[in-house]
């Protein structure tokens, strides 16, 4: 709890609007105990990751007292509960719920805005449209982040070029480093996901460390991203 508060105080130091966590039970998603990724279980770091409904009450009195806003991608629907307690503005649907129809209506049944990380190319296939086609285009409350889940995703792999920065306004960026951010907002993306650590934390610490930035990375960032709020 020590480091999730101090992450999200570096946060707001850097200049980032939103200080964004995970809500999730990890036997639920993973009952084999195996969370394997480049080849290595991380089920142990994975699992000391976990959130109580305290500690969650806990960060957001943090979050209110620095001023920063706390959002949260939930697994679940009592974890979604959670965040309506707290009372987020908005609620972060990671890919993995993006293809859950149900827990979907459950979130637009709240009424607020919705962030949906959906990789490029899979959006006509989702869950998302069998929800939403009744309704016109635009969806109001719904933005799409564009997102390749891979911990780090390789530059090669994004293709941003082929992106229509109209569809997916928002990008949900696993690379190693702040370049992808960077021409993601200059092609038109207007909101940017990217892991955060601080300084001395080591790949070895946990699975997304490795496409993770430091606050010096993203003070750099968000200056880049209030530049492009003025040019553009």
């Amino acid at each position: 709890m020590n480091l999730a508060k101090e992450l999200a105080s570096a946060s707001k130091e850097c200049g980032a609007d939103i200080f964004k966590t995970k809500l999730f039970s990890l036997d639920k998603l993973f009952s084999h105990k195996k969370v394997m990724v480049r080849g290595k279980n991380w089920y142990k770091e994975v699992k000391q990751t976990e959130l109580t409904r305290g500690q969650l009450f806990e960060l957001a009195y943090h979050c209110n007292k620095i001023g920063i806003e706390l959002m949260a991608s939930a697994f679940d629907m009592e974890r979604l509960d959670w965040l309506e307690e707290i009372g987020v503005r908005r609620h972060k649907i990671a890919c993995r719920m993006s293809k859950d129809e149900a827990y979907l209506k459950e979130v637009e049944v709240t009424g607020k805005d919705m962030l949906i990380s959906i990789p490029y190319g899979k959006l006509e296939n989702s869950a998302l449209i069998r929800c939403m086609a009744p309704k016109d285009w635009p969806w109001k409350r719904t933005t799409l982040m564009y997102s390749i889940p891979e911990y780090p995703t390789l530059l090669h792999e994004l293709k941003l070029g082929q992106v229509n920065w109209r569809l997916y306004e928002g990008f949900s960026d696993h690379t190693v480093g702040i370049e992808a951010s960077i021409v993601a907002l200059s092609r038109g993306a207007r909101i940017i996901e990217k892991h955060f650590k601080l300084e001395g934390q080591k790949d070895s610490d946990g699975l997304d460390i490795a496409c993770s930035i430091t606050p010096k990375e993203m003070a750099e960032l968000v200056r880049f991203a209030r530049t492009v709020e003025q040019v553009l």
